[in-house]
């Protein structure tokens, strides 16, 4: 189930249409983790699209300063932000606007009621009449409008606005005077479809019904919590407490949690010590302390890129005190947190006071902008790697904005949502986009969006390969990953082209995309075989054809979905040439190469995929 936010009229998103920013393409619990980076020029959006995601956790609201400046239209003047849900046959949603929110629970899979647009259209002529009569001019105008829009609303979308428009303020005064419960009252007794939907959205059956189907088919609740992280820097005063202050102490409690340690724990070897006098009960569980911080350690450093004069974290237990220590390189001098660097310090507090704390549940999503700025490009990637490897694990979502290159792994462009303007109107990409014959370079988006020139994204050493579309970079990185294959990476174009111009054209503007080393891997069909024949003489005469390998079964290679086995093929939908709705979707062969090991695939598998990194290295 596809999981992600839809923005309407929101500030300067979705004014000529909605955006959509996909931030899950499944709810299963161990492969709803995930980490989205959203990229774009200054003033492209970014942070507004951070805010129209922070603004649906349920106590939140959408303010008068979220409606758009572009437009004074009325219709444009309500921004929406909806929280989406849909798989085949099933769509969820919780949509926030300035006046409201409702519930949408829509499972065709279900004996549930549906009710044609043609109806309810008809029921709404007849309402208006009835309003008419009890000179309810908000209504009948609202009405108007619903039904002017009928070519282009849904039958759930009207049942919703008109929902809506019976809960707004505008008319309380129909409310105070009885006239609205008098019409109210005749619209029951005649029994419209429309107004027993409304009463049973405002009594929460939608949304219950929403929060069943999610509870009992993933395990998760149906609205996620959002947290937005905001450094909160560890002073001198956290790492020193009163032993009667241990439960008090975020920074503490959040320490023994990650090390799997009981505050009672220690709160039981305090009293044993008051009792018997004895130093060595103390002295037992710091040790047992100490050996389990080896680790936090370990990762700390690994994290911070701290190889040299590595940092060394304890704690300390006297008679009435719990202390933290921290000291630095192979003679453990003590360091002082107030005189450390803003980046160490980011980090610190990222690590202790947040990764480690108890405040995160599975399907929530945490949203950063802008992080790890203080950081050098060797800890944003490794801070990158820590935060997806982090996610997947515990079943989060983190959504970043960011300028940084450092904090995009060439191996996970699928990562990526790129933030861009035009005419002053945001655009949301959920692709990375595969380029085609007019825009061959696949990294330009990205690098435009991160507003840098070169390709520092790759190493001089790292050979770049063009593969014809994103599912083929999706498998060949995944494999790259699981058969340890170094200095190669693959970047997508939108196929080979239809005719040898096109072709001519494609190799000629790829040429121009300046790599130390590069070369192109495509189909061994027709169009294959044709792009090799426009090769020779070319900067890429050495141009491989994925068929110029032998299957271990013997199975005629074409394309790269032959390089699995039989067995492998039922495994994975997206491998099933029968199943049209699955079958090289981009999606799922994203969640493979997040997901799958080694040991998912056959022998068989991983031989043909060997054979071709072998040929890739000739």
């Amino acid at each position: 189930m596809k999981r992600s936010i839809v923005l309407s009229k929101y500030r300067n998103i979705g004014l000529d249409s909605p955006q959509e920013f996909i931030i899950n393409n499944s709810l299963e619990k161990g492969k709803i983790g995930n980490l989205i980076i959203l990229i774009g020029a200054n003033n492209s959006g970014k942070s507004n699209v951070l805010d129209a995601l922070f603004s649906l956790n349920e106590n939140n609201k959408i303010f008068d300063r979220d409606k758009t400046t572009l437009s004074f239209k009325p219709e444009d003047l309500n921004p929406t932000v909806t929280l989406e849900m849909k798989e085949k046959g099933v769509h969820l949603a919780y949509e926030k606007n300035l006046k409201s929110s409702s519930f949408v629970y829509n499972n065709k899979n279900e004996d549930i009621i549906t009710y044609s647009l043609e109806e309810l259209i008809e029921e709404l002529n007849q309402i208006s009449d009835i309003a008419i009569e009890y000179n309810l001019s908000t209504i009948v105008n609202g009405i108007k409008d619903l039904i002017s829009r009928k070519d282009t609303i849904t039958s759930e979308k009207l049942i919703i606005e008109f929902s809506n428009l019976l809960s707004s303020g505008n008319i309380g005064y129909y409310r105070s005077s009885g006239t609205f419960y008098k019409f109210i009252s005749e619209l029951k007794i005649k029994n419209y479809k429309i107004i027993n939907e409304y009463y049973s959205r405002n009594s929460n059956k939608e949304k219950s019904n929403a929060e069943k189907f999610m509870s009992s088919k993933f395990g998760l609740p149906l609205l996620p919590k959002i947290i937005k992280y905001n450094a909160t820097p560890v002073t001198k005063q956290n790492l020193s407490i009163d032993v009667s202050q241990l439960k008090n102490s975020l920074f503490f409690s959040s320490i023994f949690r990650v090390i799997g340690i009981e505050p009672d724990e220690i709160l039981n070897a305090y009293e044993q010590y008051r009792e018997f006098n004895n130093i060595a009960i103390l002295n037992k569980i710091k040790n047992n302390i100490n050996k389990k911080l080896v680790n936090i350690n370990k990762e700390f450093n690994k994290l911070y890129f701290a190889d040299n004069d590595k940092y060394k974290f304890g704690i300390e237990l006297t008679e009435t005190n719990l202390a933290f220590s921290m000291a630095r390189g192979d003679d453990e001098e003590p360091i002082m947190i107030e005189y450390q660097s803003t980046g160490f310090k980011w980090f610190f507090d990222f690590y202790f006071n947040f990764i480690a704390s108890d405040s995160l549940h599975a399907g929530d999503i945490i949203v950063m902008d802008e992080p790890a700025t203080h950081l050098h490009p060797e800890g944003q990637k490794e801070l990158r790697r820590f935060i997806k490897e982090f996610a997947i694990k515990n079943d989060l979502t983190f959504v970043i904005a960011t300028h940084s290159p450092f904090l995009i792994d060439p191996d996970h462009y699928d990562e990526l949502r790129i933030v861009s303007m035009n005419n002053n109107r945001t655009k949301i990409d959920n692709s990375f986009t595969a380029v085609n014959v007019d825009d061959p370079d696949s990294l330009l988006p990205i690098k435009e969006a991160l507003t840098i020139k070169q390709n520092v994204l790759y190493d001089l050493d790292t050979e770049i390969i063009w593969v014809e579309g994103i599912t083929d970079y999706n498998y060949l990185t995944l494999f790259k990953k699981i058969l340890d294959y170094k200095n190669i990476s693959f970047l997508p174009f939108q196929g080979v082209g239809i005719d040898d111009k096109m072709q001519n054209s494609i190799i000629d503007k790829l040429n121009k995309i300046k790599f130390h080393k590069r070369n192109i891997l495509v189909d061994g069909d027709k169009a294959g075989l044709a792009m090799k024949k426009n090769c020779v003489n070319t900067a890429f005469d050495k141009i491989k054809l994925i068929s110029d390998i032998q299957s271990s079964s013997g199975r005629k290679i074409v394309e790269i979905e032959d390089l699995f086995s039989d067995e492998d093929r039922k495994k994975y939908p997206v491998l099933d040439k029968n199943n049209e709705e699955t079958y090289k979707k981009s999606y799922l062969s994203s969640l493979m190469k997040d997901h799958c090991k080694k040991e998912d695939f056959s022998q068989e598998t991983l031989d043909n995929f060997k054979k071709l990194f072998e040929l890739l290295k000739d």
